[in-house]
């Protein structure tokens, strides 16, 4: 329920505890040279109160406890500056401690509980990328287990509800730290749209936002948009078909004026998605199953297509894969398709964090991108990228897991067909 935090409060506090004892009954040694000790008292202090003040401004002037009651992620103040204020505090005022007793050695099994804890986590939710799914990564929120298959979303303003499907109710994930970034001041993304559509539906933003499920979306995102905008650069015409859709709002973050694009996705995806888009001359949805014959015929037919294929061949088999992938070199004399891939080791939802709580089921991982190559002859792999790239820029999370899991992770791969 509280994820991996409080055992890392918990273990840094023994270890802190623990170091102070043995150094008092002189089991371990520390530095007692006066002048070093004086420095080190100094930083120690230091680092004490700014523990202190993280978690005074988390507490108190956050208002944290109100952001939980009223189902509303916190992003201002110091929640702006650092994501676990609670728990960085926790780790400034140990480390502080250690600090100020001169057990500088000790300190380095922060760092390296760190290292596991973290990593542990990462593993068994099955990886923060898993939870960035849209099929659209449709709309989820009843966090219980054996309820009926699908959910019903709540719509505030009209008193309705409108039903989705299993897959499709996952899409509520991005959606939601999508918004929840967008008003951070710090925000690496915007997506006003998604802004919109989280105020207008009664769903509950917290649960959806976990640190990994957050940086891994993020990372998509800004991985696949950039891979978009270059593609268009060279092919500024192209159809763009972002299929299983859900409520993303890619057309507006990459249009360059020109593009036509065509939103995919079964029809109570589609259904709920007219609800908050419309269409233009130059954006259109239609609700179709990617699975069955002739579900492109609807779209325009161009000199070049871009498929987005973001969170959702994991949910296909093999086969599955081999028919849609057989599909679009079908319908598409030339195009590129940009999809996420997942390690077969990810692939167990009844331990991710989200994913668990929905009746979505994975299907078939990769190790690598190659394997999508046998499927059908004229696919050629052009590059292949993991989403730690991007989360390791920000994070020292997202540098120690690309070390430590760095092919474990979801990626973005490209292909080519002509």
């Amino acid at each position: 329920m509280y994820g991996v935090g409080p055992v890392y409060v918990a273990v840094i506090i023994t270890v802190t505890m623990a170091g102070i004892l043995l150094s008092q009954f002189k089991i371990i040694a520390y530095l007692s040279f006066p002048i070093i000790r004086m420095v080190l008292l100094m930083i120690g202090f230091l680092l004490v109160a700014v523990g202190a003040a993280l978690w005074f401004l988390a507490v108190f002037r956050a208002k944290i406890d109100d952001g939980i009651t009223n189902n509303h992620l916190v992003t201002d103040g110091v929640y702006a500056l650092v994501r676990n204020p609670i728990y960085s505090a926790f780790l400034s005022v140990c480390t502080g401690t250690l600090t100020a007793f001169g057990l500088i050695p000790w300190i380095a099994l922060h760092l390296f509980y760190i290292m596991i804890l973290y990593a542990f986590s990462w593993l068994s939710a099955g990886s923060y990328a898993e939870a960035a799914l849209p099929l659209g990564e449709a709309l989820f929120a009843h966090f219980s287990t054996g309820r009926e298959k699908g959910m019903d979303i709540n719509m505030k303003n009209t008193d309705t509800k409108q039903h989705l499907g299993d897959v499709q109710e996952t899409a509520l994930i991005p959606l939601a730290i999508r918004a929840n970034e967008t008003e951070r001041k710090t925000a690496r993304i915007h997506d006003d749209k998604a802004v919109e559509i989280i105020r207008e539906l009664d769903v509950d933003t917290e649960k959806l936002d976990q640190f990994f499920s957050h940086e891994g979306v993020i990372a998509r995102t800004i991985l696949f948009d950039e891979t978009v905008k270059k593609l268009l650069r060279k092919y500024p015409d192209a159809v763009c078909i972002n299929i299983g859709c859900g409520l993303d709002d890619s057309f507006s973050r990459v249009d360059n004026g020109k593009i036509r694009w065509f939103n995919v996705d079964l029809a109570d995806s589609i259904e709920i998605r007219k609800k908050f888009f419309h269409e233009t001359e130059r954006e259109h949805m239609l609700a179709a199953d990617i699975l069955k014959p002739n579900w492109a015929d609807g779209i325009l037919k161009s000199d070049m297509a871009i498929v987005i294929a973001e969170g959702l061949l994991m949910y296909f088999s093999r086969e599955q894969v081999k028919t849609l992938l057989n599909s679009l070199t079908g319908s598409f004399d030339r195009g590129f398709l940009l999809a996420e891939l997942m390690h077969p080791k990810m692939m167990n939802e009844k331990r991710h964090d989200t994913v668990k709580n929905t009746n979505a089921k994975f299907g078939w991982g990769t190790v690598t991108g190659r394997a999508l190559l046998p499927l059908d002859a004229k696919l050629t792999l052009i590059n292949e990228r993991s989403f730690w790239e991007e989360m390791k820029k920000y994070s020292l999370i997202g540098k120690i897991g690309s070390v430590i899991a760095g092919k474990l992770n979801n990626r973005l791969a490209v292909y080519r067909w002509q």
